[in-house]
Parts: C-alpha cells; structure tokens; sequence
C-alpha cells in the first residue's frame, strides 16, 4: 500500500519539460506554469473549483488551481508554455483514448495548439535578449529587474507589463519557475536539497522549499523522500 504522505518515484528534466513516474501521494491545491498531464490506471482524479474529475488521462492548463488524488502509480508530464516542446511519448499517452481538460476562463490555452504541433506565438523581440539574460543570472543570485529592462530596451515598469503580456505569468514567478527547473536537475543528478537550492540560485534550502510546496503543493521531504 502507498505511503500517501511521500512521492516516491523518478523525475526527469529537459530544457522545456520535465516527466514524473511514481506515486502520487497527499497534497494541497496549487497551480504552476508549465502545462500538466497526468496518467493514471485505472482512473487519476483533480479536485479544481470545487469539483472532482476523475479519468485515466487529465490535460491541466498552465496556472490552473488544482489538487492531485493519491495514485499508487502515475505518470506525469510538465511542459513549459513558452516552447514546442518536441514529446512523441507524451502525444502517443494522449492519443491512446479520451482525456478530460482542466481548465479556467480566461487563461492560457495551451494543450490543444500543442497537440496541432503549433508553435506559441512569436515573442516580442525585445524580450529575446532578455530572456536569454534571465537565464545566464540563475545560477549566480539575484536576476535584476533594471538589467532585464535595460536589455530590452525598456523602463522596468513597461518591461514588467510586456512580460505577463507576453508569457501570461508575473516576471518574478516565472524566474522561480526556471530557478526550480535547476534545482530539479541538480537533485536528480545527486545533490542535496541544499546543494541544489543554491545551484538553482535559491537563497537557501527553506526558500526552495516554499517554492515547492506553493508551486506544487507538496512538502520537499514529500517529494524526494525515498
């Protein structure tokens, strides 16, 4: 019998996605950035507003408010809605049969262009620079506002407003999502949490524990307990 109150399992991380194979155990409601899709025998279920869907395979929108149900075993999927990200296994789990689509009004809708192998729309070009600066600051602390700004050749104020336009998340949690994206890797590669927090450029430990548990709704100790 599953142990809800640990994941255990394996996670795999690419550049734009990430895949989780184990148990799915107890959890609060939480929503993230990337997209979700959840497999599970012989039926997965979410809680999200106030109703509980239950259905072998579950397509979860980015930034949806949702809550897993224990599952002895599942498998999911994480696919950041800022790139095409090429997952030939993942399209075969959805085509297999039917699934069910959580989603939210007025939010991002990013499965069904994914499944048409439609690229997202085309970036402001004056945030491509940005971006790749956003990316090289991880690791090293602080990404600062006014460098991403300047390198846009924007005021803060605009550069901040052009960026939820652009990827429909607030700027700073989308730099924890990309600092977790790290930290992930790191653990799966062998370290510590505390090791991974500060290659993720985590201030600490406890910091990317709260990241963790308000992005995916689990505790740390949860999620790499063996």
């Amino acid at each position: 019998m599953t142990d809800a109150r640990n994941w255990p399992g394996t996670l795999e991380i690419g550049e734009f996605s990430a895949r989780w194979r184990g148990a799915v155990g107890d959890s609060v409601t939480h929503s993230h950035f990337a997209a979700q899709a959840v497999f599970a025998a012989p039926s997965a279920s979410v809680e999200h507003a106030g109703t509980v869907v239950e259905t072998p395979a579950l397509l979860i929108e980015p930034n949806v408010p949702h809550r897993l149900g224990p599952c002895a075993l599942a498998d999911l999927y994480f696919v950041e809605p800022t790139r095409h990200a090429v997952l030939p296994e993942l399209v075969a789990a959805i085509s297999a049969g039917p699934y069910r689509l959580v989603s939210q009004p007025s939010g991002i809708a990013f499965w069904e262009g994914w499944l048409a192998k439609e690229e997202p729309a085309p970036r402001d070009r004056r945030l491509i620079d940005a971006m790749w600066l956003l990316d090289s600051q991880l690791e090293t602390g602080p990404v600062r506002l006014a460098a991403l700004a300047g390198a846009a050749g924007l005021s803060p104020d605009r550069f901040r407003h052009l960026f939820v336009e652009q990827l429909g998340i607030p700027l700073r949690r989308y730099i924890l999502w990309r600092r977790m994206r790290l930290a992930a890797q790191r653990l799966a590669a062998g370290e510590n949490v505390t090791e991974a927090a500060h290659g993720g450029g985590f201030s600490d430990a406890a910091h990317f524990a709260r990241t963790i548990k308000h992005m995916f709704g689990v505790n740390a100790s949860q999620l790499f307990a063996a």
